[in-house]
This record gives C-alpha cells, sequence and structure tokens, in this order.
C-alpha cells in the first residue's frame, strides 16, 4: 500500500495461508493456523488496520484510505523485486529503498495486450513461441517467465504482477478483497460498522445458488456514515419474506433497535434476538424497497435499504438491455412477461418488451444452456432454493448505455387481455431500477 509523504513510498505486509502441503490436522502447526484462513463457508477474515504492521517500515502500518492498495501472491512478489532489480542494473542482493519508490511501479495498471503482444514478438528468439491456450500451466508459466526477464533485462521495465479484482464490494471504512478469488479478506479502521444477511438461512425459502457459493456470497456491508437518504443498500430477494439481520461484532458495534421507515403499521414485523441478531419480516412484495434505521448502544445512527430484488437489469454491449430474472421453481420463464421504461437523457420515453434468451452464464461465468436454470441444481456443490433463473434482452437505440437516463423494470403474468389483467409479478411503483452508471453521482 502507499505510504509515506509526496508521490513515493511503498509499505508491505506479508501474510500466511494455510500450508497444505505439511498441514497435518491431526497434529496442528503453524501450517494449519493461518493469519488468512480458508473461506470454504464463504466467510471473509477480518483485521483491524492498526495490527497490520509494514514489514519494510517499523511503526507504519495499514491505512485504509491509501490511494494505492494491492495483493500480491508472495511468489510474484519475490519474482518482481527480482526483475526490479535486473531493470535497475541492481546486484542481487542489494537492498531496495521502499521509501523513494514509484508507486506505480508496484501497484499500477498492468501493461496492456498490444504492448505484451510487441514485447513477444521481439522476444521470440530467446523465448520462442507463445504456447496454446491449452499448453501446461508450467510451459505457460515459464514462457511468461522469460518474457518477463527479457523485457527487465533489455528494456529496463517491469510490469505489476498483482491480484486483480473480481467485483469486490465498496466499503466506506474498509478495504475488501477477494484476492482473484485466492482469499476473502476484509481489513476495517476504527470507524467500520456492519452487518450481513447472508450469515446463516435459517427459515428461509428462497435464495439464490450465488449465496451459497463462497465465491460470490457476501457476507459484510458497510453501513457507517449512512443517512436516511443515502443508506446502505442491502440485497434481498422478493418471494423471501424474511431478511436475517446480523450485526457484525468488530469495533464492538450493537444495535439497540432496527425500525423501518415511511411504511404502515403492520407492514414490516422486526423481532430482536439479542444486540447483534434481528430478524425482519414482510407482509407483501409490495415493500419492495425500505429503507431502516439502524440504533446503536451509544446512541448512534446508520440507515441501510433492503432491496427485494426479482429483476436485476442493467446495458451490456452499448446497448442490450438485459436482466437476470428470478422466480418461483414450480413456475417457467412463460409465465411472466418483463417489460422496461427507458427513459433517455433527452426526455424520450421509450417502453420496451424483453425475451428470454437460450443460453447465459452464472455469477461466476459458467455456462447454462436452456432458458432458465432451477438454483437448486445449479452447478457445483453449492445449491440454492426455491428459485430459478432466466435471463431476457432486447435491444435498444444505438449508444443506449451513454444516452439512457434511467430504467425500470416490470414482471407480470402472462395471460392479460383486454378484459382481464394476469396480475402483477415485480416492480412497485414505476418499477425495479436498472443497474445504470451515472457519471454525476460518481456511481
Amino acid at each position: 500500500w502507499s505510504c509515506g509523504d509526496g508521490d513515493t513510498g511503498v509499505c508491505y505486509h506479508k501474510f500466511g495461508v494455510v500450508d497444505q502441503e505439511h498441514c497435518d490436522p491431526e497434529n496442528p502447526t503453524d501450517a494449519c493456523n493461518p493469519e488468512i484462513g480458508n473461506f470454504d463457508n464463504g466467510n471473509s477474515t477480518f483485521f483491524r488496520d492498526i495490527d497490520i504492521e509494514a514489514d519494510n517500515k517499523p511503526g507504519a502500518t495499514f491505512d485504509v484510505d491509501a490511494e494505492y492498495k494491492e495483493w500480491y501472491l508472495t511468489s510474484e512478489f519475490n519474482n518482481w523485486i527480482e526483475l526490479y532489480k535486473i531493470a535497475n542494473d541492481m546486484e542481487p542482493d542489494a537492498n531496495i529503498d521502499w521509501n523513494s519508490m514509484n508507486r506505480e511501479l508496484i501497484m499500477g495498471a498492468p501493461k496492456d495486450g498490444n504492448t505484451f503482444g510487441e514485447l513477444e514478438a521481439a522476444a521470440a528468439g530467446e523465448c520462442g513461441q507463445k504456447p496454446s491456450e491449452n499448453a501446461e500451466r508450467e510451459v505457460q508459466d515459464e514462457y511468461e517467465g522469460c518474457i518477463n526477464h527479457y523485457a527487465a533485462e533489455v528494456n529496463h521495465e517491469i510490469w505489476t504482477h498483482e491480484l486483480q479484482p473480481v467485483g469486490e464490494p465498496d466499503a466506506v471504512n474498509a478495504y475488501v478483497s477477494y484476492g482473484d478469488r485466492n482469499f476473502k479478506v476484509v481489513i476495517y479502521n476504527e470507524d467500520y460498522k456492519a452487518v450481513s444477511t447472508t450469515a446463516n438461512f435459517e427459515g428461509l425459502d428462497f435464495y439464490p445458488a450465488s449465496w451459497a457459493d463462497p465465491f460470490t456470497r457476501r457476507d459484510q456491508y458497510d453501513v457507517s456514515d449512512t443517512d436516511e437518504v443515502n443508506p446502505t443498500p442491502l440485497q434481498s430477494i422478493l418471494l423471501e419474506d424474511t431478511v436475517n439481520l446480523d450485526v457484525l461484532p468488530f469495533n464492538d458495534y450493537e444495535l439497540e433497535s432496527v425500525e423501518a421507515i415511511g411504511v404502515p403499521d403492520g407492514a414490516i414485523t422486526i423481532t430482536k434476538s439479542n444486540p447483534r441478531q434481528f430478524q425482519i419480516v414482510f407482509s407483501s412484495n409490495f415493500y419492495d424497497h425500505v429503507v431502516f434505521k439502524l440504533t446503536d448502544t451509544n446512541g448512534s445512527e446508520n440507515y441501510v435499504q433492503i432491496n427485494r430484488f426479482t429483476i436485476d437489469g442493467w446495458i451490456r454491449d452499448n446497448n442490450i438491455l438485459s436482466a437476470d430474472f428470478y422466480y418461483d421453481r414450480t413456475k417457467s420463464y412463460t409465465d411472466f412477461d418483463l417489460t422496461a421504461k427507458v427513459i433517455y437523457n433527452d426526455g424520450t420515453i421509450e417502453n420496451v418488451k424483453l425475451e428470454a434468451i437460450d443460453g447465459f452464464w452464472d455469477s461466476l461465468g459458467n455456462p447454462i444452456e436452456g432458458y432458465e436454470a432451477d438454483q437448486e441444481a445449479a452447478i457445483g456443490p453449492f445449491k440454492g432454493k426455491g428459485l430459478k433463473q432466466s435471463v431476457f434482452e432486447c435491444q435498444l437505440r444505438e449508444d443506449a448505455e451513454r444516452n439512457v437516463k434511467d430504467i425500470y423494470l416490470n414482471a407480470e403474468y402472462t395471460g392479460s387481455t383486454a378484459y382481464t389483467y394476469a396480475g402483477a409479478y415485480a416492480g412497485s411503483g414505476e418499477g425495479t431500477p436498472a443497474n445504470l452508471y451515472h457519471p454525476e453521482e460518481g456511481e
């Protein structure tokens, strides 16, 4: 992470992980007791920022607000150091001045594909031809290592080898990383307050397979620095009337009460088991975007909004409106009509109908054949409950991604006529808002 004054300075800390080769569960040693645990159950490992001390700068601790923050596997970090010394004509045992280090050298963007392709062509005489995508991992690693060495020795340049992000959630007072699916870590500061809605599935009848999968399950929401107008969004499923709200214990965070805002009496029932466990039950699917006030035991107030979704829409490939649709697994995608109200920046309104597509991908990019996926029969060992998933799409105007202001999606049961209405399934008010990027809001 970036540390020190000015534009230079890099701090680092090495974390231990499970040493599978030397860890004997019947005779546990340090190899079985890592700083970063596994996440077979989807749970992150949490660290307080002041407990992470820099290995290369005595007295310095991690800064959640540091401009640069990246993770390296130990092998890649050591490899980067070796290449750095080669590129700078340093002796192998020379010390690196981390205080004057250009941060972007080790934490900046990697080389783009065109630059790497040019480098491969230049290094062909030393490294040979690029292995095929089907080549063994060892062969590919050896080739990549040769290219890296050539770049450092001949061009005196190196590029970053950090673990890539995989869509981790943002947090105000924490740094969240899934380490390119090598681990799940949350580093938090003294102002961090957090809750979870997926700590347990007890009493739930509907949830997608992604909630049970440790690679995709979200186990923390930072609720600090929120207000009624800007609450932290919590994700739930419309068909599921129960939300289990668990308060994470970090910084001794406990709640005195949870209160629904702007709903009539009887619309929502809230039961407190203890200061860290609350159960919220909705009486109707109409209440799909409700704000709740969280009052902690110190009298401070924070806010969350529980979004009970069944339609998750966005624009892909510039002008394709795509929507994940979740519904009762006893039904078929043919039982529903999905429509959208598209509002453009110039005030034009377009009403469109979406159609189910044949073949899509699950939350980890695994291909799904057909028009629907039963979440209780999902690919892999992690199963959902009570739901099917389909993807509905339609084509919008050219360059819609830049010209659309808002999109509201609705789902109705099929079979409506001029004289009868089959009934609404999802979309209170104007409908379920699509996930759109609004530069003026910084989203």
